[in-house]
């Protein structure tokens, strides 16, 4: 099977492709992917959408996952109505921020752009979104320590190895959020602190700096909460 993750970025292709590359993981690490049958690929908000359909099917995917964002949710509403209208036998994923708090208002909205839409964390989902017939699905994530470090130099899609030293690698020292802000969502997708631990945290930085990263942004519900007296 070959699965096609594309990134959407705002204007600047700056951040790492984090969400892509924890699935990409997954995929490879339970054995459903050799690791060449799950592609990353970057593109800008603004690119082309003939430009951007062109270069998905060019991969020849049997699955395309898309990440949603508000600022990326337009062009990737289009992609994939372009990709079902080139190819219905193409399965697409739709999994993010933007889709996870009302999934069924998605699927409703834009019936024939996706097939399935992920709730909240992937990682624990993607294996079943590959096949399943929901047009929606929730599942609980592995614990944060138990997914290792993403960045692996051979899975970094050549947009971020030909431009390392100005890319923004994003670490995750902890997820979700025990508060319920009505204008956040960290806390909706679990309550519970799932912290790696502190030398688990410096061992990734120290790997990630072997392979080149120079510029680092903690990507946490709320950097610096209390998680124990220690």
């Amino acid at each position: 099977m070959r699965v096609i993750l594309p990134m959407v970025h705002l204007d600047n292709i700056v951040f790492t492709p984090l969400p892509q590359l924890r699935l990409k993981a997954v995929l490879v690490g339970e054995g459903i992917c050799a690791a060449d049958d799950v592609v990353i690929l970057e593109y800008r908000r603004d690119d082309s959408l003939q430009f951007t359909l062109d270069d998905i099917l060019a991969q020849r995917p049997d699955v395309v996952g898309f990440s949603c964002y508000t600022w990326s949710f337009v062009a990737v509403e289009r992609l994939s109505a372009a990709i079902k209208s080139k190819d219905p036998s193409i399965r697409v994923i739709w999994g993010g921020p933007h889709v996870s708090e009302v999934p069924q208002r998605f699927i409703d909205l834009y019936p024939e752009s996706v097939d399935t839409v992920v709730a909240w964390y992937g990682e624990g989902a993607i294996v079943e979104a590959l096949t399943t017939t929901e047009r929606h699905i929730r599942r609980d994530a592995p614990p944060l320590a138990a997914l290792g470090n993403p960045y692996r130099a051979d899975w970094l899609p050549a947009t971020v190895t030909r431009d390392i030293e100005n890319r923004v690698f994003l670490l995750e020292t902890y997820r979700n959020c025990p508060f319920s802000c009505a204008y956040c969502l960290w806390g909706q997708a679990a309550k519970h602190l799932d912290a790696l631990p502190a030398d688990e945290v410096l061992s990734q930085v120290h790997d990630t700096i072997g392979i080149g990263a120079k510029i680092f942004m903690f990507a946490d519900a709320g950097l610096g909460i209390v998680r124990n007296p220690d």
